[in-house]
């Protein structure tokens, strides 16, 4: 009878916390889209964007001039988009001028700190010539997007605290990340990184040989 109980000491408290891990795994990131019926979902496809529109005020890794175009919808909550972000920065090191990646945010992360407001401050710090600085910071502090961490890159990348925080309250970053949301809608983006060349979506390459490939390289 003691053994036993020893085992549910043990066991139980155990069990509780690896459901909690999955639960709070399941609500970090809010579902892009919910499920929707087969004739909403062909319907979505038939309507779906040829086109992905590139805006003024996207910002654009590598150098503007690169003959390829990828689109990257991305999120600087999402662990995923940061390992990509960092294979990225390597391809671009070693292919300088090859591609220019648009940069699209796409915020799902909700726990433990919810995205919005770093994206929004990616946009405005774009105006800035700032993004890239603030990019790999935020990629670097994923997990933890609290406010005083926010400020203290910004602080760190010696941006322009008025500027920026005249451009957050404007919400013109905010119209923004509304636009993407509806272009991830119309092209049924379920997860990201997601990235697209020429259009078409690919499988995010985890390495710089994967870039190589898909680009020809």
């Amino acid at each position: 009878m003691i053994k036993t109980k020893i085992l549910a000491v043990i066991f139980i408290p155990a069990i509780l916390v690896a459901g909690l891990a999955l639960f709070i795994r399941i609500i970090q990131y809010e579902p892009l889209y919910p499920e929707i019926d087969k004739e909403k979902q062909a319907e979505t496809k038939q309507n779906s964007l040829i086109t992905i529109p590139i805006y003024p005020t996207d910002p654009i890794i590598g150098e503007k001039k690169a003959p390829r175009t990828v689109i990257a919808f991305e999120d600087f909550g999402c662990e995923h988009c940061q390992a990509q972000f960092a294979v990225i920065e390597q391809f671009m090191t070693k292919h300088p001028g090859a591609v220019k990646i648009i940069w699209k945010s796409l915020p799902v992360t909700k726990f433990p700190y919810a995205s919005d407001t770093a994206n929004e401050y990616a946009y405005c710090l774009n105006e800035q010539n700032k993004f890239m600085d603030f990019a790999r910071l935020a990629f670097t502090n994923s997990y933890q997007l609290k406010q005083d961490i926010l400020d203290a890159i910004v602080k760190e990348i010696d941006a322009n605290e008025k500027k920026l925080n005249g451009c957050v309250q404007a919400g013109t970053a905010k119209q923004q990340i509304e636009r993407v949301k509806e272009i991830a809608r119309l092209l049924n983006i379920q997860a990201i990184p997601a990235i697209f060349l020429d259009n078409k979506q690919v499988n995010p390459p985890a390495t710089i040989e994967g870039w190589e490939a898909i680009l020809g390289l």
